[in-house]
């Protein structure tokens, strides 16, 4: 794909903008699909959707052609270039994973794939 300036992505309208952890990830494919049901709430208010994530272009694609999907997404490949799109956001990371883990993960993890979200391969 090709390269775009993240602060371009809202300079010149109104923006939803969701930092999702991974492409492959089960619970941000659930909560892509949540932000994605909101489509008529934001364009009542002139609103775009856009995520910006983690992982491969094909991950993002395979994202991107879910049903439903109302949003554009933007993916960070380079895992070294990552934390400068985090920092502008001033997004920080958990120490370990202990840190973001809820308590009910076990029964959270089962529901989400429940419903079809599943987790998808990190590497190709």
């Amino acid at each position: 794909g090709e390269k775009v300036a993240l602060t371009s992505l809202w300079r010149k309208r109104r923006v939803l903008l969701c930092f999702l952890r991974h492409a492959g990830c089960r619970f941000c494919h659930k909560q892509w699909a949540a932000l994605c049901e909101l489509e008529q709430v934001m364009a009542k208010h002139d609103t775009t959707l856009i995520g910006i994530t983690l992982g491969t272009v094909s991950q993002a694609k395979a994202l991107e052609v879910m049903p439903g999907n109302r949003g554009s997404l933007y993916v960070v490949e380079d895992r070294n270039r990552a934390p400068v799109a985090y920092e502008l956001m001033h997004l920080t990371r958990a120490r370990s994973f202990k840190d973001i883990v809820p308590e009910d993960a076990d029964t959270l993890q089962a529901a989400a794939l429940a419903q079809g979200f599943g987790d998808k391969p990190h590497f190709e």
